[in-house]
């Protein structure tokens, strides 16, 4: 397994810049490193996880899976003051879920989100899996029960169960 993980530099969000620099850092992994490109997961946290949704987004057929931890797709005020300009056209998009979810299509989503999250609203899973869900994705919602955005994300990082769901998940191959 090789596992990279990008950070995003002070004051920027996984948009833009640092969603570019994240594909292309992996981009180069997978070569360098030989990877198997129908096993390539997308996981993410808080504001990664925010990324990830982003990242799901614009790369649809790019991932053979995701874990979403406590992110979401509508941004909040205090984590992502300034709203980029490709986000912008999706924000004002009668729904955002949904238009998420259409461009996800059927890629295979684990959300872990806390039930009393004081930094990103619970409402964001709940909404991007029920959008998921209707388009017929394999979307599954574990929401932890009183936990609140750090909690729910310790207790999310300690599933052994989703890292074998995870791997167990392949990218249908595209045609030549």
């Amino acid at each position: 397994m090789i596992v990279v993980f990008p950070q995003a530099r002070a004051k920027f969000q996984w948009f833009g810049e640092m969603g570019t620099m994240a594909m292309k850092t992996l981009e180069t992994s997978i070569r360098e490193f030989q990877g198997d490109e129908q096993r390539i997961y997308l996981m993410g946290g808080s504001m990664g996880g925010y990324g990830a949704w982003h990242l799901a987004w614009r790369f649809p057929r790019f991932f053979a899976a995701a874990v979403i931890i406590s992110g979401g797709i509508v941004p909040v005020q205090h984590l992502i003051p300034d709203i980029p300009d490709e986000m912008k056209a999706l924000l004002r998009s009668a729904d955002p879920y949904a238009e998420v979810a259409r461009q996800i299509g059927k890629l295979p989503v684990w959300v872990f989100h806390g039930g009393s999250d004081d930094q990103v609203p619970v409402t964001e899973a709940r909404n991007v899996i029920k959008a998921l869900k209707a388009v017929g994705a394999d979307a599954t919602l574990t929401e932890f029960k009183g936990l609140n955005h750090i909690k729910a994300g310790v207790k999310a990082y300690s599933q052994l169960d989703a890292i074998s769901w995870l791997l167990e998940q392949r990218r249908q191959a595209t045609p030549a």
